[in-house]
């Protein structure tokens, strides 16, 4: 291998490791986020569930938008109050 050809390789390698960095960056930060939003609404379930307990009601879908958390219930009877 000559030495221009070797100087191409280094340097496409090299813009090839400066890219993938920049593109990296802002995936680790989303996926950070991914998951802290996806530990909030396990938590936010658990608490739920745990609101619901020793009822006839159950979830029927929820949302969460940070900082809010909006669940949807159905059954019958009394509901728990809620602590705020």
């Amino acid at each position: 291998m000559d030495t221009k050809r070797l100087w191409y390789w280094k340097k496409t390698f090299i813009i090839a490791v400066i890219c993938t960095v920049i593109i990296t960056i802002p995936l680790f930060f989303s996926g950070l986020q991914t998951l802290e939003q996806a530990m909030s609404t396990n938590d936010a379930l658990l608490l739920t569930d745990e609101w619901l307990e020793g009822t006839s009601y159950n979830i029927n879908e929820y949302t969460f938008r940070p900082p809010n958390f909006t669940v949807s219930i159905y059954g019958s009877g009394d509901v728990q109050q809620l602590l705020t």
